[in-house]
């Protein structure tokens, strides 16, 4: 499968290698604020629309997009877009299901079926009966199994076997009707006003019930199988069936328009244009707060094989983030360097203030005034902090202690096999843990620096250069000749990412030299990157 890049994280269809990527970016907010990181995918990264319905994953890994104006199959790359003209059924999709034999098929405005196998899609040869069926109805449901397919709409709820036979029974107005047709297989839907509902019908048993919402009415609605309870959504109510009794376990803030369950077990519960809740699975308590979705509507939640999540909405197209761990931070508006561990962050200004925070609580751990201008801050592994002025100073990260004062200063560091290098103007040095060096002074000017055997790769006032061992140049023209890169950062498999001032940030690969950049022409949320 195709490897590429998506958002903040590197990965393949079938193994994804994960990068969070903390930024110091030069923001106008003064705050230390803290968010998931989203990308977001509109109409310039490739969908045909921003009004997306459904996002879905198959067993081969590609991640489908149902909107109003086709589906889209996703590659994590390129976005292939299937309409009326390739054989989709209808244009307007809302949802997919896949069986055993890997057909994907396509809920559709209409209820004209189609299915997409092997790159092609395919229409039903019985739609003209459907359509005359459904009449418009809103399609709840359509899925196939064991070469049945099984339908649900507004008014009616059947099968159409292998030959084309079609079979319908009525729906009761104003009831809810759930069937089970095997695990995970469900046809559900009500016909009339949600809001006069007072009775669901589960496997043929009635159970009555009483909604929160009395006044509007919501004709979405979802059922969800979950372990040995179902989970049904109507207006802004939660209802939980647990094989016997019926019962309300969440009123939503707002009428809800979708319902998934993620890796961890925990609910989405999405709403119209009032954002998107994550609920513990037992006590349904919000766990989530996510300002940048505030506003949209919330189509759908997929939590994807390799742990990503994909929002879709109504106004904005799709938002994407790797993990929920991953963190966009608000730095404070003077900072111009940042280094980072797993559990802390150092920020520094260009005028000598410098300052260690926990990355859960925000708090600040220690603060100093280094009385001069700060040229650049590394943390090595373990957990020393090096901070170049006029001078370079190792620090103990946990107090803020000077451990040692250096001659010289470096504008880069990096670290390989315990081994700290570092540039400044000409000279290339090579530090033990300790502090001791050794250095090279060369013909170029040197800002930044990483060693991958068996080069070195620096960058000088604009561009990326290599070198050898013995800081022999290797390219003859330089990359990025026209980015100023702030920072050079190995990832796995010969890549490297690259920030820049102006052009966000870009991935190099080491095999053949090629990059690809990302920005905010990207949906990337700057141009000027300091630190990755």
């Amino acid at each position: 499968m195709k490897r590429y890049f998506s958002g903040l994280k590197i990965f393949s269809l079938t193994g994804r290698i994960s990068l969070f990527i903390f930024l110091s970016i030069f923001l106008t907010r003064k705050n230390f604020g803290q968010d998931i990181g989203l990308v977001n995918y509109s109409t310039q990264q490739g969908l045909p629309s921003t009004e997306v319905y459904n996002v879905f994953q198959d067993s081969n890994g590609f991640i489908w997009f149902a909107t109003d104006h086709g589906v889209v199959r996703f590659d994590g790359s390129e976005m292939k877009i299937f309409t009326v003209k390739d054989g989709l059924s209808d244009p307007v999709v809302f949802g997919f299901s896949e069986d055993e034999n890997q057909r994907i098929w396509f809920r559709t405005y209409s209820g004209r079926i189609s299915f997409y196998k092997s790159g092609k899609i395919y229409s039903i040869p019985w739609n003209d009966q459907l359509e005359e069926i459904f009449q418009n109805n809103i399609i709840y449901s359509i899925f196939s199994s064991r070469d049945t397919i099984y339908f649900s709409s507004e008014k009616y709820i059947g099968t159409i076997s292998q030959d084309g036979k079609i079979v319908k029974e009525e729906i009761v107005e104003q009831e809810y009707y759930i069937k089970t047709i095997s695990k995970n297989k469900i046809q559900y839907g009500f016909y009339g006003l949600s809001n006069r509902i007072n009775k669901i019908k589960i496997n043929q048993n009635i159970y009555p019930i009483e909604l929160t919402d009395t006044v509007r009415h919501n004709k979405v609605s979802f059922v969800l199988q979950d372990r040995n309870r179902m989970l049904i959504t109507i207006n802004s109510d939660i209802l939980e069936f647990d094989g016997s009794t019926l019962r309300k376990v969440f009123v939503g803030r707002g009428q809800i328009i979708s319902l998934s369950k993620d890796n961890e077990n925990f609910f989405w519960v999405g709403y119209s244009n009032k954002g998107v809740d994550r609920l513990r699975g037992e006590g349904f308590v919000n766990v989530l707060d996510t300002p940048i979705l505030a506003n949209k509507s919330i189509t759908k939640v997929a939590n994807d094989h390799e742990g990503g999540f994909w929002f879709t909405t109504l106004e904005e197209g799709v938002y994407y983030t790797p993990s929920l761990e991953t963190q966009t931070i608000n730095l404070p508006e003077k900072t111009r360097f940042a280094a980072f561990n797993k559990t802390h962050v150092v920020i520094a200004d260009q005028k000598g203030f410098i300052s260690l925070r926990n990355l859960t609580n925000k708090e600040v751990v220690w603060r100093k005034n280094l009385k001069a201008s700060i040229r650049s801050v590394f943390i090595d592994s373990q957990d020393q902090l090096w901070v170049s002025t006029y001078e370079t100073m190792i620090i103990n990260l946990k107090d803020g202690f000077i451990k040692k004062v250096i001659p010289g200063s470096y504008t880069g560091f990096n670290e390989s096999d315990s081994i700290i290098w570092a540039v400044g103007g000409l000279r290339v040095s090579q530090f033990d843990k300790s502090g001791e060096s050794k250095f090279i002074v060369t013909n170029s000017i040197h800002t930044k620096i990483l060693f991958q055997k068996p080069i070195i790769y620096t960058t000088g006032k604009t561009g990326l250069d290599l070198y050898d061992l013995d800081m022999n140049q290797i390219n003859t023209s330089k990359i990025l000749n026209n980015s100023k890169i702030t920072s050079l950062t190995a990832l796995e498999n010969d890549l490297i990412l690259l920030g820049t001032i102006g052009n966000g940030f870009s991935i190099l690969k080491a095999k053949n030299l090629s990059t690809t950049s990302f920005n905010t022409a990207e949906s990337f949320i700057a141009n000027d990157v300091y630190h990755v």
